[in-house]
C-alpha cells in the first residue's frame, strides 16, 4: 500500500467497479459456484487494492490529483450505494448480498506533505458526502485558516448525519485563530448550529501552528462544553509564549472544573438509594502535548495546580472528596521549565491520583527538582513513567535519589523502607545519564500491576541478600505489616516469615 501512487489508487478504484460487473453477469446462472466465485473476487480485489487507507503522504498530489481522487472515489461510492439500494428493493439473492458487504472506500485519508494549498472543495465535498472517513491526515499543507474554514464547512454539512471522523491531523498546515474557532464549531456544533450534532472527533493535532492566546482559549471552551468527545489534543509548538500562555490557564481551570463537576455529580449519584442515570458531562481530555512552548513560571502554577487536584466537603456523607483532572499523560518537554517549576510539579504528583505519563524532558532541571521528584513518588502510586531525559543539570546526585526512592536497602529500617517505596514507576527516561543502581530498582517495578506483589519483590531481594540475626529486623516485619494494612494493601507479613529463618531471627 505504501508504494501506491496517485494514478495506482484511481486504477484500483476503478477495477473494483469493473471486477463487480464481471461477477453480477455470472451470478445470473444461480448457481453456488457462481456465489463462491464472486465473493472470493471481491476479497481477492479488496486485498489488492488497499482501497480502504489512501496513503499518499510525502508524494506530489497537489490540488489537481486530489480533485481526481476524490471524483474517483465518490463515483466509486454512488455505484455501490446505488447497487445496494437494487439489493434491498429485489432481494431474491440475500445471501449474495452479504457476501457482498459494504464496500465504501476512503476510511483512512493520509495526505502528509503532498502540496495541497488553499481551496480543497473537492475534499470538503467528500466529507460532506461521505460518513465512512475515519481519519484525515492533512498535516503539513498550506492550507492556512481559509481552507481549514472551508473544509469544516463541508464536515459540517453532513453533521446531521452519523460522521465517523474520530482522527484530524492538522500538523504545521499554517491554521490561525480563525481556523481553530472554526475547529471547534465540529467540536461542539450545538453552540453554533442546534440542528448539527457534534462530531466524533477524539483525536486533534494542531501542532506547529500559531494559533495564538483566542484559539487557545477557544479550544478551552469546548473543553469546557457538553458533547465534546476530544481525548488528545496536540498543541507543540504553537509558539505559545508570553501573554499567549494565558489561554493555557483557561484551558487548565476547565479541566480541573470538569474534574470537580464530575466528582460532585458521582458523589449526588452515590447519595440516592435509585442509581441516577450519568448525565452527559464535558470532554474528559486525556493526553496533552504542549511541546516546545516557552512557557513561564505562572503558567507552569496553573499546571501545578490543575495535577494537584482539589477537595470538597460531600455533606451527604460528611467526608471530603478529593478529585483530580482527566488527564492521564501530559507532555511538558523543551517548555524552558526552570527547577522551581518542577519542584512544584514534583508536589502536585503527592496528591495525583491520575496522570500515567509526565514527560519533562529537555528542560532545566537539576539534582534539586529531581530530589523533589523523588520524595513526590513516595506518596504517589499511579505514574508510571516520568521521562527526564536530557536535562542538563541532573547529575549522579540527582539520579541516585531517584533510584532510593524505588528501591532502598540502605535505610536502618529497610524493610519499612521498601515497602514505602514506589512501586509502579517504570522509566525516568534518562538515557546514558541513568545509573546501575537506578536500573536495578526499576527492574522490580517493571510492568506487574499488582504493587503488593512488587512490594514482595523487593523485600525478597532484600533478604536474600542479608541474614536476619536480630530482633531490630524481626520488629521491622510487623512495621511492614502495619504500614499494609494502614494503606489498605494485602499484607507481606507471611511472605517475609516464609523467607527468613526464624529460629535465627531470635539470636541476638
Amino acid at each position: 500500500m505504501d508504494d501506491y501512487s496517485l494514478d495506482d489508487y484511481i486504477e484500483q478504484i476503478g477495477l473494483l467497479h469493473q471486477d463487480e460487473q464481471v461477477v453480477d453477469a455470472c451470478i445470473e446462472q444461480h448457481s453456488d459456484a457462481a456465489a463462491a466465485a464472486k465473493t472470493n473476487i471481491i476479497e481477492r480485489q479488496r486485498r489488492q487494492a488497499n482501497t480502504h487507507i489512501i496513503f499518499l503522504s510525502h508524494r506530489s498530489v497537489g490540488n489537481d490529483g486530489l480533485d481526481k481522487l476524490v471524483h474517483a472515489i465518490l463515483s466509486a461510492n454512488e455505484r455501490q450505494m446505488e447497487k445496494e439500494s437494487r439489493h434491498r428493493i429485489n432481494n431474491d439473492n440475500g445471501s449474495l448480498q452479504q457476501a457482498n458487504g459494504s464496500m465504501y472506500l476512503a476510511k483512512k485519508i493520509h495526505l502528509r506533505c503532498t502540496n495541497i494549498k488553499r481551496g480543497i472543495t473537492s475534499l470538503a465535498s467528500l466529507l460532506s458526502r461521505s460518513n465512512s472517513t475515519e481519519v484525515l491526515d492533512l498535516s503539513q499543507n498550506e492550507l492556512g485558516s481559509d481552507g481549514i474554514t472551508e473544509l469544516c464547512d463541508g464536515i459540517a454539512s453532513q453533521c446531521h448525519e452519523q460522521s465517523s471522523l474520530h482522527s484530524l491531523f492538522l500538523r504545521g498546515c499554517q491554521i490561525g485563530c480563525k481556523g481553530v474557532i472554526a475547529i471547534v464549531s465540529l467540536l461542539v456544533p450545538q453552540h453554533y448550529n442546534p440542528e448539527w450534532a457534534p462530531l466524533p472527533i477524539k483525536t486533534l493535532d494542531l501542532s506547529r501552528n500559531e494559533i495564538g492566546i483566542d484559539g487557545v482559549t477557544a479550544l478551552a471552551k469546548a473543553i469546557s462544553w457538553d458533547g465534546c468527545s476530544l481525548k488528545a489534543l496536540d498543541l507543540s509548538r504553537c509558539n505559545i509564549t508570553g501573554e499567549r500562555s494565558r489561554g493555557l490557564h483557561r484551558l487548565f481551570s476547565v479541566l480541573l472544573s470538569n474534574a470537580r463537576n464530575a466528582a460532585m455529580a458521582s458523589a449526588n449519584r452515590a447519595c440516592v438509594s435509585t442509581k441516577l442515570p450519568s448525565t452527559g458531562n464535558a470532554s474528559n481530555l486525556l493526553t496533552l502535548k504542549l511541546n516546545g512552548n516557552d512557557l513561564d513560571s505562572n503558567c507552569f502554577n496553573a499546571i501545578a495546580a490543575c495535577i494537584a487536584g482539589d477537595s470538597f466537603t460531600d455533606d451527604n456523607n460528611n467526608r471530603k472528596v478529593h478529585y483530580c483532572p482527566s488527564l492521564k499523560n501530559l507532555y511538558l518537554d523543551n517548555t524552558n521549565m526552570s527547577s522551581s517549576s518542577a519542584k512544584k510539579l514534583a508536589k502536585a504528583l503527592v496528591t495525583n491520583t491520575g496522570l500515567k505519563i509526565l514527560s519533562l524532558s529537555e528542560n532545566l532541571i537539576g539534582d534539586d527538582a529531581a530530589k523533589a521528584f523523588a520524595d513526590g513518588l513516595c506518596s504517589n502510586q499511579t505514574l508510571s513513567l516520568l521521562l527526564l531525559g536530557r536535562s542538563k543539570y541532573i547529575t549522579q546526585e540527582g539520579v541516585e535519589a531517584l533510584a532510593t526512592c524505588v528501591y532502598d536497602e540502605s535505610h536502618s529500617s529497610a524493610l519499612l523502607s521498601l515497602a514505602e517505596s514506589n512501586h509502579v514507576i517504570e522509566d525516568f527516561g534518562l538515557g546514558k545519564q541513568t545509573s546501575i543502581r537506578l536500573e536495578h530498582a526499576l527492574q522490580f517495578n517493571g510492568n506487574d500491576n499488582d504493587e503488593c506483589s512488587v512490594q514482595r519483590k523487593k523485600i525478597a531481594s532484600f533478604l536474600n541478600r542479608e541474614c536476619v540475626h536480630t530482633m531490630h529486623h524481626f520488629a521491622a516485619f510487623f512495621a511492614v505489616d502495619q504500614f499494609n494494612s494502614k494503606i489498605g494493601r494485602s499484607t507481606a507479613l507471611p511472605f517475609v516469615v516464609r523467607h527468613c529463618n526464624l529460629s535465627c531471627a531470635f539470636e541476638v
